[in-house]
């Protein structure tokens, strides 16, 4: 038995738009902080945990950065995806018709 594959450019656009939400969301995360108020209130003794602390907080904005990028990819792919099926859609149908075979509708 043949199964039919059909493919939703809507829906392919509806999951880029969500991803590029995502992706959005995530970076708005992905601040830089400042730590030198904190300097006045660690002072010279806190001065390695302040060293530490801004090391781990620019891996973690590295972290968020690289997600909210895989986030974004995925978006640009699915919006991609979504183009190349409606214009091979689009062709496929605009050949039938011309040889004369049976209209297709194109899922908009």
């Amino acid at each position: 038995m043949i199964e039919q594959l059909s493919v939703s450019p809507a829906a392919l656009s509806a999951h880029a738009a969500g991803e590029a939400g995502t992706a959005a969301r995530i970076g708005a995360h992905a601040v830089a902080t400042d730590l030198t108020p904190l300097a006045l209130t660690f002072g010279l003794i806190g001065a390695d945990f302040l060293t530490t602390l801004g090391r781990v907080l620019d891996r973690r904005r590295a972290r968020l950065n690289a997600v909210a990028g895989r986030h974004l990819a995925l978006s640009g792919e699915s919006a991609a995806a979504a183009a190349a099926y409606t214009g091979i859609d689009d062709m496929s149908a605009a050949t039938l018709s011309i040889a004369g075979g049976p209209v297709a509708e194109v899922d908009a």
